[in-house]
């Protein structure tokens, strides 16, 4: 069968455009061709296509039963780069076999420049192999070239390959090779870089970094380091720190050391209704960032933070809560802190009827009723040990502080070395209310709770004149006030018939208000404790002092009972506009 003009063949996923398409039925082969205009020029140049592969040539044979095809003048896209070759094979592994190629980027019918190959294997999706090839810059052969070339053409722009390394001289550590290494592309979402750096007087870094992004979704990234300094055999007297990129001198580089580092940021895209994941991590051995830096901001940053949390809103509710875990270090001393947990739960404002009742409103007086609800629990890690001295009254036992070191073995330690606390804070509103018609009566009420792991009880000794403390289970702190309020407004105004002025008011805005805190330092409470201290060494009396029986969140001492006046007036004047006198302002 002959097919002239436009001819189209489509068999499976194959599709073949040209001038003209013979079909063979006894050899299952189709043979297309362009064809002459009246004016010699050829047309209609073969097109072919199967799958995600297409080919434009000259001239086209293909068997569509064993898949396989001889194609002459081909041009095809592999990856970003085009082979042009004067005779192509196709294989039924959709694999082809090139002869005397040109590979190139450029993308006209003849290329600037182009890698002259006379034998190339094309895998799609994957690579592009070849003989010996030299490079042609403007049909003039270079020789620039190799006994072998291999060209990754990935489906996707992102690919895997050899990193390679940077080389220099530092006064620590001597030359180097740095930032060499291998990148994983595992997909259009998430790549792994694994490098190193090596040192001719004996040190190493290892370092893995993962970036990862979904759209609409997240984006974050993911790094671990590893440093071996080996400092015994380095100059150390040397490193003078002329140059920005060395190590100043340090008497801490004067011995052999490893270092770790982590490094976790996780970025979410909040979405209504959907709780958020966030994470910033940066945690690193004292040393690590003064081996590793990049900056001077970097090496002297004195402390290090990191955080992860969990927000969520409920929907169709006043409820929210936060999840979360925190950390700091400080790169000079070492000392850490954790905030491991970190719990917020609140409830918005709502009114009292409503969390009772799905009735509608009257206007009762109680529906004016508002609260809100706050509680924070957290516990708090610290690896350093605060010194117990008695500089304020002699104390029975003391001791100097310490620094607890952060290995597994001592995982109980710090955990029990914890402090636990739970913030409990209510803000109530009871509304405000009319009397005798001009005057607005506001009362208030708001209280709050501390809940702790450790309660104090202080005891004198005698025999040894010095105080004991004992150190109990939970503890409840808790404290409330409550006032009100009596205000009212007074307006009065002057009109005034001038050529500016219209019209004068004054406004007087008295108010009268009370508030009542008890004293929390009454023992009705327990919140502290009247204790002997010791005899006083100028009148040598008993000394009793009062001593707060928490660590923290203790009330104010003392009783407050405040009852305040104030008076505020305000003069305005209503004149014309220069601009337009019928218009006042």
């Amino acid at each position: 069968m002959h097919l002239y003009g436009d001819a189209k063949i489509v068999y499976g996923d194959m599709n073949l455009d040209a001038a003209y398409i013979e079909i063979n039925y006894e050899t299952n082969t189709l043979t297309a061709t362009t064809l002459p205009d009246s004016t010699g020029k050829e047309t209609g140049t073969p097109m072919f296509k199967q799958g995600d592969q297409n080919y434009a040539a000259k001239r086209i044979a293909y068997n569509y039963k064993t898949r396989k095809g001889r194609i002459s003048e081909v041009v095809t896209q592999q990856g970003e780069g085009y082979i042009h070759s004067e005779v192509v094979k196709r294989n039924q592994d959709n694999e082809f076999y090139g002869f005397h190629n040109k590979y190139t980027t450029c993308n006209l019918e003849h290329p600037h420049f182009y890698i002259s190959a006379p034998r190339i294997k094309a895998i799609p999706n994957d690579k592009v192999m070849s003989g010996p090839f030299n490079l042609v810059i403007g049909d003039i052969p270079t020789p620039v070239g190799f006994l072998f070339g291999l060209f990754p053409t990935p489906k996707s722009k992102r690919s895997s390959g050899v990193i390679i390394p940077s080389y220099g001289e530092e006064n620590l550590r001597g030359f180097y090779l740095r930032n060499g290494g291998y990148y994983f592309a595992w997909n259009d979402y998430m790549g792994t870089r694994l490098t190193g750096d090596i040192f001719s007087l004996g040190g190493y870094n290892l370092s893995s970094s993962t970036s990862y992004f979904k759209r609409y979704a997240y984006r974050g990234g993911f790094e671990l380091g590893y440093t071996y300094f080996k400092g015994e055999e380095a100059n150390v007297a040397a490193a003078t720190g002329v140059r920005s990129t060395d190590v100043p001198l340090n008497s801490q580089f004067s011995r052999t050391t490893r270092t770790f580092g982590i490094r976790w940021n996780h970025t979410p895209v909040t979405k209504p209704g959907r709780g958020a994941f966030s994470a910033s991590v940066n945690a690193q051995s004292q040393l690590h960032n003064r081996l590793n830096y990049n900056g001077t901001a970097q090496y002297l940053a004195p402390t290090l933070n990191s955080s992860i949390s969990y927000q969520k809103t409920i929907p169709n509710s006043p409820f929210s809560y936060t999840i979360k875990a925190s950390h700091g270090q400080s790169t000079t001393t070492g000392s850490m802190n954790f905030v491991l947990p970190d719990v917020n739960f609140s409830m918005s404002q709502v009114s009292l009827a409503e969390l009772f009742t799905d009735a509608p409103a009257t206007n009762k007086w109680y529906e004016n009723f508002t609260v809100s609800y706050n509680l924070n629990a957290s516990n708090r890690i610290s690896n350093v040990v605060p010194a117990r001295t008695g500089s304020d009254f002699p104390l029975l036992e003391t001791s100097p502080a310490d620094t607890i070191d952060l290995n597994f073995n001592n995982l109980q330690n710090l955990w029990e070395s914890g402090q636990k606390s739970a913030v409990h804070t209510f803000n109530i509103g009871l509304g405000n209310y009319k009397i005798l018609r001009y005057l607005t009566f506001t009362p208030n009420v708001n209280y709050s709770e501390t809940w702790l792991d450790e309660k104090y009880s202080f005891r004198f000794n005698p025999d040894s004149q010095r105080v004991d403390i004992d150190t109990t289970g939970f503890g409840r702190i808790y404290q409330y006030s409550a006032g009100a309020s009596l205000n009212t407004t007074i307006y009065g105004i002057v009109n005034v018939k001038g050529k500016r002025v219209e019209a004068i008011r004054h406004l007087v805005r008295p108010s009268i208000s009370y508030s009542y805190r008890p004293d929390f330092a009454d023992p009705r409470f327990g919140f502290y404790q009247r204790t002997l201290v010791g005899a006083d060494t100028r009148t040598n009396l008993p000394n009793y002092r009062q001593l707060g029986r928490f660590r923290t969140g203790l009330p104010g001492t003392g009783l407050s009972s405040a009852l305040s006046f104030g008076i505020d007036n305000s003069i305005e004047m209503k004149v014309k506009s220069q601009n337009d006198s019928k218009q006042p302002v």
